[in-house]
């Protein structure tokens, strides 16, 4: 590995933040760069990458685990900070239950911020194709049509999440998940909200356009 720092994005509570670290780094000293950046004390974490919770030992170095540079780490927080991280079998099983569903919550909100990425990228274009468009009005209406293209890509996309967060199933007592689930809904239909902006900008640019070939 040499020197190559390992580019991990951490997700907690609806916050995604990205750190390095040498992938000669043990797991405890992950753990601890996690708490400087969330708060949250490493024996209350527990890390999933992707839907598997990570199992791994403090001492392990990162280059010996399952982890890989550009991993999307969730961090959940169990217990008051007392007692180890829950790996026997009885609490394992009943935690493993409830992080699921926080876990399946990541995973969308994830793709929303990458989405809603793609959004601002998309924005950005339009502002740059309707201040110095090409010179010429053909070249200038096919990267109109990329952009619409585009979004309507990033459109489908959300419908999708959005369908896929409402067929899921939250306990009533769960109060957590559901607030969490309500909070990312509203993002994905305020990144729809800007996308069909977009696309009306753009709608109104192509069909500036085509009157002046008229």
């Amino acid at each position: 590995m040499g020197n190559q720092l390992y580019k991990l994005h951490i997700l907690h509570n609806s916050t995604l933040i990205t750190m390095t670290i040498p992938p000669d780094h043990t797991v405890l000293q992950l753990r601890e760069a996690i708490q400087s950046n969330t708060g949250v004390d490493p024996c209350q974490q527990v890390l999933f990458c992707g839907s598997q919770i990570l199992r791994m030992k403090n001492k392990d170095s990162l280059e010996k685990t399952e982890i890989v540079n550009g991993s999307t780490i969730t961090v959940l927080k169990v217990g008051n900070g007392t007692s180890k991280l829950p790996f026997h079998k009885k609490r394992r099983t009943s935690s493993i239950v409830v992080d699921r569903t926080c876990v399946e919550l990541g995973n969308i909100e994830i793709q929303v911020l990458g989405f809603e990425k793609m959004s601002s990228e998309s924005r950005q274009k339009l502002l740059v194709l309707e201040e110095k468009g090409p010179i010429f009005p053909v070249d200038r209406q096919v990267e109109y049509e990329n952009v619409k293209s585009e979004i309507g890509t990033l459109k489908q996309h959300l419908v999708e999440l959005i369908e896929g967060l409402d067929k899921m199933k939250i306990s009533e007592d769960d109060l957590n998940n559901k607030t969490r689930k309500k909070e990312i809904a509203y993002k994905i239909r305020t990144v729809l909200d800007q996308i069909e902006k977009i696309h009306k900008n753009i709608k109104k640019s192509l069909d500036e356009i085509e009157s002046n070939f008229a």
